[in-house]
């Protein structure tokens, strides 16, 4: 051996570089070709940081590749290496520069012959780089083929590509002939072939270029994909190469082939997924649009076809981990399994599944940042969709991973918009937005920050710019399969616009696309057949939503939109049609449904019948509580509603259910300052209505905190507005 090609020693491993061997405690580690040298140069340069450029250019020695395939290398490598095991890293991220050996390191120039050997270096060169036509060295630039601004997927839109590569015994069904030459492939691997030009027309090369270029740098956003750069792909153009030969000659998973033909005045694409070990076509579409209009349908093609890929690759991945790991997944695993639920699995079942697969990944890979924004993303939707019992726990904990992330990945669009949703949530929407905007100034089509950015012009009352962003995502993301949800949000941004014929479309389509009814998506068809005068149909469908969802009222309806939107024509118009439809404007705070009274706080919803009565309370009507305001002193009021009717110098909490500690801690505080401590103070507890626990919880949580002398106003806003009685808009925006 030369002394040039010595013997690392570090922990309980030892590099030895001549024999091309890592051994852990003598035993042999497997690692690719590639993992050996990225680790080999690491240990040669610890003193300082190793930048990615240098990495590459050493590695893939002018191979041309997307710069995540290192990503999946330095991951499989962490995993070879067993640093959760070891208790600390050997290799870590310097954001934004590149990556450094920290682990001791003693250096022998000699050692005695192994008979190891983890790889045949030559062998695992030639099988990597087979039949494909060497490109000169030169400094890689990851925006040069970026031809056309193409839109990033919801998915797609976590950058920071913290995956590993795996090697995968073949599944059982696999045929014999398959077995003989495995890929050994990494997960998420890919090629875009150069789509083939069907036309007598040359000229037609160009558009069959930029499609396959397009979908290249489309699919390299997706977390944890390994995709050939087009320098490699292109060594196939006009050969007739099967794709399992592909696939063992570039070492991929997947293949995407295509076409492109025109036909007269019409262009015809078409474009399919190939399996390259089985053979199998896994997913398949084709489109056909006129010549005149391809520059604008050229961007919609790639998009659709790179949201259908998306959506299918995390599903195969996801299902092909559980498979090959199920008892040994790595954070890649975990983080595929949970993006399939939550792609599939919208509700707070699903939620509640993924969360622990997320935080298992981030056990695993203490920087996989994705991973931390999905978790933050999580836990941010559950506060705001759901009814969640762990508010503030869920809340601190999506703070902590938006930090940290953007701490490994400062200008990951798809982090800087899970900070947005934390603003939005904790601050308004001024400042989201400022957030949301950052996040598209490093991704334009960065769909949850044009979602957030949404959300904030839905609630500030601007509706046009509602229905034109939401537009926009659905060009951008077309087969996303929670896109029902988009069309319910534009049919409702088209109805405060007046514009009730197109919002009826899209709120039907929104109906079709679900498995299950959407109530609010139910209300809002009603709402606007009665507002076009419809009043047949809108009569019919209250009939039968009536007898579903019966005690909603036109007033409660209408106190959750803000201030802004209820001042909006479109919206009055959209009550003025419940109204027509038969609903009634008013509940009834007399109305007793035969509740039984509840000792513990209830999770129900905002619609749900309450008892007459409260254990530690007295129930007053509005006659009595308007004559108690009328004493001196007068009571104190908390008001746990909507806001919409507020009694004056009322004690607001807008966390309407007091079953986190969060919210108990918060309604002491607020009680207190009013009563100054006096448990024999006179306290009532109102909500937004006769039909909703939170009141009722408010009362139970007053009796807690030791208040001898509760008073609960059952019938809250609502029948203080029914009575015309004095009150203060005390909604947001």
């Amino acid at each position: 051996m030369a002394i040039a090609d010595p013997l690392y020693e570090f922990g309980r491993f030892r590099l030895d570089v001549a024999g091309r061997t890592l051994l852990a405690d003598g035993a042999p580690v497997s690692l690719s070709s590639r993992a050996f040298d990225i680790l080999q140069l690491l240990i040669e340069r610890r003193d300082r940081v190793v930048t990615k450029d240098e990495i590459l250019d050493r590695v893939w020695q002018g191979i041309i590749v997307e710069e995540n395939n290192l990503s999946v290398q330095i991951s499989g490598l962490r995993r070879a290496l067993g640093e959760k095991a070891e208790g600390q890293p050997f290799i870590v991220t310097i954001p934004g520069r590149g990556y450094r050996f920290v682990g001791q390191v003693a250096e022998q120039p000699f050692a005695p012959p192994t008979e190891t050997s983890n790889l045949p270096a030559e062998t695992a060169r030639t099988a990597e780089t087979a039949s494909v036509e060497p490109v000169a060295p030169q400094r890689r630039s990851w925006a040069v083929w970026a031809i056309l601004p193409v839109a990033v997927l919801a998915l797609a839109a976590l950058l920071a590509p913290y995956a590993r590569q795996a090697i995968f015994p073949p599944p059982p069904s696999r045929s014999p002939e398959a077995t003989k030459s495995p890929t050994n492939a990494p997960r998420l691997s890919i090629a875009v072939l150069p789509f083939r030009n069907l036309s007598n027309d040359p000229e037609q090369d160009y558009l069959a270029d930029a499609v396959s270029d397009d979908l290249t740098t489309e699919l390299s956003h997706l977390v944890g994909s390994f995709v050939i750069a087009r320098q490699s792909s292109d060594a196939y153009k006009g050969k007739l190469v099967g794709a399992s030969q592909i696939g063992r000659e570039l070492g991929v998973r997947y293949v995407l082939e295509g076409s492109v033909r025109r036909a007269d005045d019409k262009i015809f694409i078409n474009a399919q997924l190939i399996d390259t070990e089985t053979g199998a076509h896994l997913w398949a579409d084709r489109f056909d649009v006129a010549h005149a209009q391809l520059s604008e349908a050229q961007i919609e093609i790639v998009q659709r076809i790179g949201s259908a890929l998306n959506f299918k690759l995390v599903q195969i991945e996801g299902q092909r981990s559980i498979h090959d790991r199920p008892n040994d997944p790595d954070a890649l695993d975990l983080f595929l399994r949970a993006r399939s639920i939550l792609d599939r699995d919208d509700s707070l079942d699903g939620f509640n599944t993924a969360q622990p697969l997320l935080e298992k990944a981030i056990q695993l890979q203490p920087d996989f940042a994705d991973a931390m924004t999905e978790l933050a993303w999580l836990l941010l939707t559950k506060m705001k969709d759901f009814d969640d019992p762990t508010d503030a726990e869920d809340r601190e904990e999506a703070r902590k991973s938006v930090t940290r992330a953007l701490a490994l990945a400062p200008d990951n669009a798809r982090t800087l918009a899970a900070k947005g949703m934390l603003l939005m949530i904790e601050r308004g929407c001024q400042e989201a937005s400022a957030s949301y905007r950052l996040a598209l100034s490093f991704d334009p089509n960065n769909v949850p920050a044009l979602t957030g950015l949404a959300r904030c012009a839905d609630e500030l009352g601007h509706p046009d710019e509602t229905a034109e962003l939401i537009q926009r995502i659905l060009r951008i993301d077309p087969e996303n399969p929670n896109n029902r949800i988009r069309y319910h949000q534009l049919g409702m941004a088209l109805a405060m616009l007046g514009r009730h014929a197109d919002a009826i479309e899209w709120f039907e389509r929104a109906e079709a696309a679900n498995s299950e009814p959407m109530w609010s998506n139910q209300m809002a068809l009603i709402a606007a057949y009665g507002a076009m005068g419809k009043l047949d149909e809108a009569r019919a469908r209250y009939t039968a939503y009536d007898h579903r969802w019966p005690h909603q009222t036109v007033w409660r309806l209408g106190c959750y939109a803000s201030k802004t939107q209820a001042a909006s024509a479109g919206f009055q118009q959209m009550l003025a049609g419940l109204r027509s439809a038969g609903m009634p404007e008013f509940a009834d705070e007399t109305h007793d449904e035969g509740i039984a009274p509840a000792t513990e706080k209830k999770r129900m919803g905002d619609f749900d019948p309450t008892p007459m009565a409260a254990p530690g309370a007295r129930t007053i009507t509005t006659a009595a509580l308007s004559a108690l305001l009328r004493q001196n002193p007068q009571p104190v009021i908390l008001d746990v509603g909507c806001g919409a009717a507020t009694i004056q110098g009322a004690v607001r909490q807008r966390e309407d259910t007091f079953l986190t500690p969060e919210a108990e801690a918060k309604l002491k505080a607020g009680i207190e300052a009013r009563t100054g401590g006096d448990l024999d103070r006179p306290v009532v507890a109102m909500g937004s209505g006769p039909y909703g626990w939170a009141s009722y919880n408010a009362v139970l949580a007053l009796r807690e905190l030791g208040y001898r002398h509760i008073l609960w106003y059952r019938g809250g806003e609502e029948a203080w507005a029914a009575a015309g009685m004095p009150s203060q808009d005390d909604r947001y925006h």
